[in-house]
C-alpha cells in the first residue's frame, strides 16, 4: 500500500508537470549560452547550429534529447544533402562531416580560388540544391560541386555590385535561385537562371536597395523577410508587402510547412499565416524569448532557434489546426466532454468517452509530458453525442500523458498517470 502511494504521489507531481508542458505549448528542448543561429533536417535528425558552446548538437527524437557532433567552431549556417551535414563558419569558411562516419570528423573546403581573390571565410548562409552547394558570404556567393563526402570545382559567383552586402538565405523557383542579402547600400534580392554561376539584382518594394534577411517560397510565390514580410509572384520583378496582423520587428527567418509560412522576428516571437501573408497570428504561447534566429520543420514539429535561450519546439498542429487557439479569449469545451479511465486489472487499454455538441470532426490525441503527440486515437468526423475510443498503453514507458479532444476549435484535455 505504502508503495501504492507513493507512485500515486509521484505520478500527481508528474501530472502537475504535464499540466504546466501542455499549457505551455513552446516548450524548451535545449539550453546554450549562445544563440541558435540555423537548422539543417536530414531524414529523422534535426541538427541545430550555435555561436558557441556545443555548436552543432542533433536529436533523432523531435527534440527530446540532443547530442553534440563534435563540431570545431561556433557555427553561422547549416545545410544537409548528398549524404553530408554541411557547417558555415563566419571567419572560418565551409566544413563537411558526412552521415556514414556519424559525424566523427570535419573537413574544411574552403579554397583560395585565384591569387587576387581571397577565400570565403566570412560564411553566412548555405544551401544544397542538387549536386551544387551555393554558400552566402560577406561580398559574394560562391559555388560547389558536392560529391559523395567532398566539394571540388569552387568558383566565384560573380554577383554584381555585392561588396558590401551579406547573402542571408537562399530559394528556389524552378530552375530559378534566389539569393537574399542585407546592409546598405547593397543589399535586395538577387537571382540566378544558371544554377548559380552568375546573379544579378531584381526589384525592390523600395526606391533603394532593402535589407533581405530571409526567403521562402510557396508555390510561384516568393516571399522575402525584412522590416516585415514582402510577396513577389512574377520571380521577384515586383514587390508588395504581406505584413497584416504581423509585429513591427524585422524577420529574421521564415520557413514554409505545406500552405502555411511562419516568421520569426527580431523581439516578437513568432507568427503564423495559412493564406499567403494576407494575414498573420502570433503562435508564440509560452515561448519565453522574443528573439527567434532561426526556425525548422521536422515531421510534426516546428524548431524555433532562438537568441541565448536554446532550440524549442511546438507540434505544427497546435498551430494550424486549431488545436490549440493562440488568441486571448480561446474558447474551451467543458471538462465533462472528456473522460478518461486509467487502467484496471491488468488490462492495458485507457478507455476514453467523449460527447459532441454537434455533428462535425473530431479529434482525440495523446501527448507525452515534453508535449509530443505519440497517438492518434480520432481524427474523423462524427455525430452530434457520445463516443469512446480505447488507447493500448503496452508500449507506452510509465508516466503521465495527456489526452486532448478537439472539437472545431475547441479543446479540452485531462491527464492520464501510466504505472509501470
Amino acid at each position: 500500500m505504502k508503495n501504492f502511494l507513493r507512485q500515486v504521489t509521484i505520478g500527481l507531481g508528474m501530472l502537475a508537470l504535464l499540466s504546466q508542458a501542455v499549457n505551455a505549448l513552446w516548450l524548451q528542448t535545449s539550453k546554450t549560452n549562445g544563440d541558435i543561429t540555423s537548422f539543417a533536417v536530414s531524414g529523422g535528425a534535426v541538427f541545430a547550429g550555435s555561436d558557441s558552446g556545443d555548436s552543432i548538437i542533433r536529436s533523432t527524437n523531435n527534440g527530446t534529447s540532443w547530442t553534440s557532433v563534435g563540431f570545431p567552431n561556433g557555427v553561422n549556417a547549416l545545410a544537409a544533402g548528398n549524404g553530408n551535414i554541411f557547417g558555415g563558419v563566419w571567419g572560418s569558411g565551409v566544413y563537411l562531416s558526412t552521415i556514414a562516419n556519424f559525424f566523427s570528423s570535419w573537413v574544411d573546403y574552403t579554397v583560395t580560388l585565384t591569387p587576387d581573390q581571397p577565400c570565403f571565410d566570412y560564411v553566412k548562409s548555405l544551401a544544397v540544391i542538387g549536386d551544387n552547394i551555393v554558400v552566402g558570404s560577406w561580398g559574394n556567393i560562391y559555388k560547389g560541386r558536392v560529391s559523395a563526402d567532398s566539394v571540388t570545382n569552387w568558383t566565384s559567383a560573380n554577383a554584381t555590385n555585392t561588396s558590401n552586402s551579406i547573402f542571408s538565405s537562399f530559394a528556389v523557383i524552378g530552375g530559378n535561385i534566389f539569393a537574399g542579402a542585407f546592409t546598405t547600400p547593397d543589399g535586395g534580392v538577387y537571382l540566378s537562371t544558371d544554377t548559380g554561376t552568375s546573379w544579378t539584382e531584381v526589384g525592390s518594394p523600395y526606391d533603394n536597395s532593402w535589407d533581405v534577411r530571409a526567403l521562402a517560397v510557396i508555390g510561384s510565390n516568393l516571399f522575402a523577410g525584412s522590416l516585415g514580410v514582402f510577396l513577389s509572384a512574377d520571380t521577384g520583378t515586383s514587390w508588395k508587402a504581406v505584413d497584416s496582423g504581423l509585429a513591427n520587428d524585422t524577420i529574421n527567418c521564415l520557413v514554409v510547412s505545406g500552405g502555411n509560412l511562419f516568421a520569426g522576428t527580431n523581439g516578437g516571437g513568432v507568427f503564423l499565416s495559412t493564406n499567403n501573408g494576407a494575414r498573420w497570428t502570433a503562435v508564440d504561447s509560452g515561448l519565453t524569448v522574443s528573439n527567434v534566429n532561426s526556425l525548422a520543420v521536422s515531421g510534426n514539429n516546428l524548431f524555433a532557434g532562438t537568441q541565448g535561450a536554446g532550440v524549442w519546439c511546438r507540434p505544427l498542429s497546435e498551430m494550424i489546426s486549431g488545436v490549440i487557439n493562440d488568441e486571448p479569449h480561446r474558447v474551451m469545451l467543458n471538462q465533462e466532454n472528456l473522460m478518461v479511465y486509467s487502467p484496471r486489472h491488468g488490462n492495458p487499454d485507457v478507455t476514453i468517452e467523449f460527447s459532441l455538441s454537434r455533428a462535425g470532426r473530431a479529434r482525440v490525441t495523446v501527448y507525452n509530458l515534453y508535449g509530443h503527440e505519440i497517438a492518434s486515437l480520432v481524427n474523423k468526423s462524427l455525430g452530434q453525442g457520445r463516443h469512446s475510443t480505447t488507447w493500448d498503453t503496452r508500449n507506452a514507458a510509465a508516466g503521465c500523458y495527456t489526452v486532448r479532444l478537439q472539437e472545431g476549435s475547441n479543446a479540452c484535455v485531462k491527464s492520464v498517470p501510466i504505472f509501470p
